[in-house]
């Protein structure tokens, strides 16, 4: 009993030290409160109370990770949040059970996780700077949070990220990972839409260190070429005849099946399996049974899916089925699906 005790004030204790004392912090969410209440610290202690410690590191990230995107803190924050609160919870764990949790298993991850957080606060410092800049030119651009939280507002049943698309090509991982330093790599994808958030899913996987920028107008685009930001990863999201590369950063072209590329170094990006987007809807929170028909129905085709999903065109109802009755709209809008 003491033991279970103990075990919860940690995280109770954790969430409350943070709400008080980054209040003032300028990049602090409101947000975050809601994360860190004592309700939900307490069911997290009470789900991982039994987690072995060689587990708990790798558990623990994660479910904060995902109760930040359940409150729509942006993804890069959420990262230097959660790498913090998992720093002071294994401090506090060797406390009270100094036998299940080694000194130098403790010790070897404390300075894997400070060097961890510091990069993480460069990146934020940078993106900081960047992002101000952006918005003073009026640049229509959205970092790799905005675009993960976007796409979770603009989808349902089951609402869905940037982890929805995972990628299980494990050639085109390999080649990915050898380019994405260069200044100009090409994707090729079944679809280019679904592509790019699979180029977003492998940079979080590969844990980019850049700031990853989503460019979507050509105007932006050009004025990006003439500012001060360098070393990020831009991506284009409009179509153009000519696309120049903006130097001193890497620029990631994603192309469809269709569109001609005038270099040999494109890599293809396979359709990804029925497992795997099964498993990513069940993991977004579908059922089993329902994810086996949407993709029976789909034939797991993105362009498909997306209509099934997406709010907004997709679920509006037609002018020309307004004043209807309500059988005949219902009618109407399940063919018009």
């Amino acid at each position: 009993m003491k033991s279970a005790h103990d075990w919860k004030k940690i995280f109770v204790d954790t969430g409350k030290f943070f709400i008080e004392n980054e209040k003032t912090a300028a990049q602090f969410s409101d947000d975050l409160s809601l994360v860190l209440a004592k309700e939900n610290m307490a069911q997290l202690a009470k789900d991982l109370q039994k987690t072995d410690g060689y587990e708990l590191k790798k558990r623990l990230y994660r479910t904060l990770m995902r109760l930040m995107v359940k409150y729509e803190i942006p993804h890069e924050l959420a990262e230097a949040y959660s790498l913090r609160m998992l720093y002071v919870i294994l401090e506090q764990i060797k406390v009270i059970e100094p036998d299940k949790y080694e000194r130098y298993f403790l010790q070897e991850w404390k300075d894997e996780q400070e060097a961890s957080y510091e990069e993480l606060r460069t990146k934020l410092d940078k993106m900081s700077n960047d992002i101000a800049l952006y918005q003073k030119q009026n640049l229509k651009i959205q970092s790799f949070g905005q675009m993960d939280i976007i796409l979770r507002r603009s989808t349902t049943e089951p609402s869905i990220g940037i982890e929805f698309f995972e990628v299980d090509d494990e050639r085109f991982q390999e080649e990915f990972e050898e380019q994405k330093f260069d200044e100009m790599v090409y994707v090729r994808g079944q679809c280019r839409e679904e592509t790019i958030y699979c180029v977003l899913n492998e940079l979080w996987r590969q844990n980019e260190k850049r700031p990853v920028y989503v460019v979507k107008s050509q105007e932006s685009w050009q004025k990006l070429q003439d500012s001060s930001s360098e070393n990020n990863i831009y991506i284009p999201w409009f179509y153009a005849d000519e696309i120049v590369a903006i130097e001193n950063s890497t620029n990631i072209f994603v192309l469809n099946e269709n569109t001609p590329a005038y270099t040999r170094d494109v890599i293809e990006l396979r359709p990804r399996t029925r497992d795997t987007l099964s498993r990513c809807l069940r993991e977004a929170g579908m059922e089993g049974d329902m994810a086996y028909a949407l993709l029976t129905d789909t034939h797991g085709l993105y362009i498909s899916m997306k209509k099934r999903l997406f709010r907004g065109e997709y679920q509006k109802t037609p002018e020309w089925v307004d004043g209807l009755g309500e059988k005949v709209k219902k009618v109407c809008l399940l063919l018009g699906r």
